[in-house]
């Protein structure tokens, strides 16, 4: 079979492979994680007119500037209203699309249809990607990567034929990809890299090249840091020394090569604990030592095969920007992080059967069918934990219970708890928000959704100590202050009431 052939043999296998491992995916529901800040409850996807489209364009949701991801929510809206079913369709499509550009790219890079099929089936179907697509909120990480890697293919068609219009439509896809999700950030890295790959040098020319492709990353690099400031969500944590924070880059490497090889006990949430415990120094000392070594081994080796440096640095360069180098959030390392980085990973693998492949082609027929089933088993096994791992996603209460049987949090417990009163199983509520608040005394909604279960359930008085808890941390919330004063107005109506009767 030529490689014409193969490649579009290849593209349907690899669509209806990603297509069966993501297929839960389509029955789920939305879930209380940032699914309502983004469509559920976020009455600016509503219409879709001048006005609708300015303001998307000019707000920031959940801490992230992301406009061309919040139009493609208010299009979404528009065609599917609240009906999750699209909203997943939507995000499987493009995952299956991204299968598809990785296919193109690959093969353009490296001239190898069983490399560019080997790499791309990994990313269609490994379960650390399961997040990205299963996850409505997620949509950014799809669309982003969506434009980044057309970005990429315009780049390569820039310099193998001198088009300028493919030059400005590179550049064009970098800031689609950009507004849709800030960790396009690396792409000029990626460009420069390429070219190191495919001429064995970079000069001056090159580097001027991407000096626009710098000055779009820098700039959004300020932007995305001022807004995630500005809502408090760039974080220093005072638990931390020095050292752990050296440490963490090396854990989260460590943590990802671990996960790529073995993806089973995944969870959607790696919370920081309260305190970095010595076992948890421990695990940063190991990984340090375990990625200075195998960096000093490609180094050794950097002469001898360029696909092992190249896929590794791209590895590192994407995950720069979510390494924990400046701390966002409570999440020391997420799955999310990995739907581009893993290209470099799967790259390897890629070149590696290839290689092996025509070698054992060349020399004895008979060993290629064994190849084959050598790679369709790590194959068949993504697939199956990818296909379970959707599950976790059906709704609000299948995720927060996988994520406290895993990693439990105040965060964890706390949504969990408020999907519990939405369920009307106000004593599980009370039970999960009472563990949030154990785990983090000042979380003031705690206390008030607690105070909301216990007024359900006529549990006054513990009702007006947690709505008196939750004014002690923000005193100045008038809705949790207009809880409490109708607490205690009902309260005093019932005690009144009862001495009445006696």
């Amino acid at each position: 079979m030529d490689q014409g052939r193969f490649l579009i043999a290849g593209c349907v296998l690899i669509a209806a492979t990603a297509f069966i491992a993501f297929l839960p995916t389509l029955n789920n529901g939305f879930t209380n994680w940032d699914d309502d800040v983004y469509i559920t409850a976020n009455p600016d996807i509503r219409h879709i007119d001048a006005t609708s489209v300015a303001k998307l364009f000019s707000s920031v949701y959940s801490a992230n500037y992301q406009p061309v991801t919040m139009l493609v929510y208010a299009l979404e809206y528009g065609c599917f209203g609240l009906d999750p079913a699209g909203y997943h369709w939507f995000n499987l499509l493009v995952h299956i699309a991204n299968c598809l550009l990785v296919l193109l790219l690959i093969f353009r890079l490296s001239g190898s249809s069983i490399a560019a099929f080997v790499t791309s089936l990994l990313f269609a179907v490994h379960p650390l990607h399961a997040e990205s697509v299963a996850w409505l909120a997620e949509c950014k990480d799809v669309v982003a990567t969506f434009f980044y890697l057309l970005s990429l293919l315009f780049y390569l068609r820039f310099t193998g034929k001198n088009a300028r219009s493919a030059y400005f439509l590179s550049l064009v896809m970098l800031i689609l990809s950009l507004l849709s999700k800030p960790t396009a950030v690396s792409l000029p890295l990626i460009l420069l890299l390429i070219d190191y790959y495919s001429a064995g040098k970079i000069g001056w020319p090159q580097v001027r090249a991407k000096l626009p492709f710098f000055v779009l990353a820098g700039i959004f690099c300020v932007v995305t840091i001022a807004t995630q400031k500005h809502v408090d969500v760039v974080r220093s944590i005072p638990t931390v020394t020095i050292l752990q924070k050296i440490g963490l880059p090396f854990y989260g490497l460590a943590f990802y090569l671990l996960k790529t090889a073995v993806p089973v006990h995944l969870c959607a949430l790696y919370s920081f604990p309260p305190v970095i415990t010595a076992g948890m120094d421990v695990k940063f000392a190991l990984s340090a030592v375990a990625v200075l070594v195998l960096a000093a081994l490609l180094y050794r080796y950097r002469n001898k095969s360029a696909t092992l440096w190249f896929g590794s640095l791209f590895f590192l360069v994407t995950l720069l920007p979510m390494l924990g180098i400046i701390q966002v959030g409570n999440a020391m390392v997420a799955e999310r992080y990995t739907y581009i980085p893993l290209i470099g990973i799967f790259f390897i693998c890629g070149i590696a059967l290839a290689k092996l492949a025509q070698k054992k082609n060349g020399a004895n027929h008979s060993a290629l069918p064994l190849i084959v089933v050598a790679f369709a088993v790590p194959v068949a096994v993504f697939m199956c934990l990818t296909f379970e791992r959707c599950y976790v996603w059906h709704d609000s209460l299948t995720l927060w219970t996988d994520i406290i049987d895993k990693s439990p949090s105040a965060m964890a417990y706390y949504n969990r708890g408020t999907t519990f009163i939405r369920l009307k199983r106000l004593d599980r509520a009370v039970e999960d928000l009472t563990n949030a608040i154990a785990d983090c005394p000042a979380l003031a909604l705690a206390y008030s959704n607690r105070g909301a279960a216990n007024y359900l359930m006529r549990h006054y008085e513990p009702a007006i100590a947690d709505f008196n808890a939750a004014l002690a941390l923000t005193p100045g919330d008038a809705e949790i202050r207009r809880n409490r004063d109708h607490a205690v107005k009902v309260f005093g109506e019932v005690m009144a009431a009862s001495a009445k009767q006696r």
